[in-house]
């Protein structure tokens, strides 16, 4: 039985935790407690943490600009659009998949400007909740993560929850965890809610490409989605003495603003993990 939680979202860069010292749980009598209740063969080493990280991912905006391609017009408004996205570690007494990713920028450049394309130095990764390492009753439903946006094998098998009861509570010590996905409107050309004239953009959501899926208990967050307007346009034609048309490493951008705020709503059934503050 699986329960496999997609995330399709971008590349960022986190604080690592590998060479880290062996992690004490918080409340190891509590843990071995649960386990006991649950099942005596279960064992506390055999408990994966599984961390939280978020990453800005960006995009964007200009009149060369498409969701598929970049062309460096002459005179372009290029603009920057960021967006926040979360991916999963996991630790227990004799594994883990660390480091996080650590970020990237876009391969080509971007008309001769050097722009990150994710970031995640700012996040330091969060333990949410705790699986079990092997399939062991009551830990029978798979869990699937994401590690990183984009690489090898960055999507795995990250441990087991358990069902819930017939009555729809979690076995004794265990809490509800589900899938929460924030899906962002597309930002266009001409958007009325950006004061409609506004160049194209990449931030376009087809099938849900652009969709940030979280996981734990309730998610009181949402998704932001910020603009840096340009300041400056890339080089014109003709182009100044030494520059090239379509050039933008002299644009400049202004302050960032908040434009979109994504409310993430339930996207899977509950299932039950251990509780973040026993591990």
């Amino acid at each position: 039985m699986s329960f496999f939680l997609l995330l399709l979202v971008a590349s960022f860069s986190a604080q690592s935790l590998a060479g880290s010292a062996v992690h004490i749980p918080q409340d190891i009598v509590k843990l071995k407690k649960i386990l006991k209740g649950l099942n005596p063969a279960l064992d506390t080493r055999d408990v994966r943490r599984i961390y939280e990280y978020s990453c800005a991912r960006t995009f964007l905006e200009g009149e060369g600009v498409s969701p598929h391609a970049i062309n460096c017009v002459a005179g372009q408004r290029l603009g920057i659009l960021r967006s926040k996205y979360h991916f999963y570690l996991y630790q227990s007494d004799f594994d883990n998949n660390f480091p996080a990713y650590s970020g990237s920028y876009f391969s080509q450049g971007i008309c001769h400007l050097n722009i990150l394309k994710f970031s995640c130095s700012d996040s330091v990764p969060q333990i949410k909740f705790g699986l079990y390492k092997e399939p062991v009753e009551p830990f029978v439903v798979a869990i699937t993560l994401a590690r990183a946006p984009e690489g090898e094998n960055v999507v795995s098998n990250y441990g087991y929850a358990a069902l819930k009861k017939a009555d729809g509570s979690c076995p004794t010590g265990l809490v509800p965890i589900s899938a929460y996905r924030a899906d962002p409107e597309s930002i266009f050309m001409n958007d009325p809610s950006l004061g409609g004239d506004n160049p194209p953009s990449s931030f376009v959501n087809i099938n849900g490409a652009l969709s940030d899926t979280r996981v734990g208990t309730v998610m009181v967050e949402a998704q932001p989605v910020y603009r840096q307007k340009n300041k400056q346009r890339c080089e014109g034609n003709p182009p100044r003495l030494g520059m090239i048309v379509g050039s933008c490493q002299d644009a400049t951008f202004e302050s960032p603003e908040l434009v979109r705020s994504e409310v993430y709503k339930r996207a899977s059934a509950e299932v039950c993990a251990l509780p973040s503050e026993t591990l």
